[in-house]
């Protein structure tokens, strides 16, 4: 299970019965940073999507046993606007 921990801009993982696994992100701007993640979405080959809310970006992580950071598309809000 993957969690955005808004408040400490961060993204946890934890097991079906809540047994903490890992973590990535801190406050920042750079690839792997957030500010206010508040959604996430798996793809069926265990990407990992987060909407990094206050960077207006979406940012894709390989499978947490994997590499962290793939890529990232800034400013989808001011997009869809």
């Amino acid at each position: 299970m993957y969690v955005a921990d808004t408040k400490n801009h961060r993204v946890q993982v934890f097991t079906g019965d809540g047994t903490f696994l890992t973590e990535w992100g801190s406050l920042g701007i750079g690839p792997g940073q957030f500010s206010a993640p508040q959604g996430i979405a798996v793809d069926v080959a265990g990407r990992v999507y987060v909407a990094d809310s206050y960077n207006d970006r979406i940012q894709v992580f390989g499978p947490f046993t994997t590499s962290t950071k793939s890529e990232s598309w800034g400013k989808i809000k001011s997009r869809y606007r």
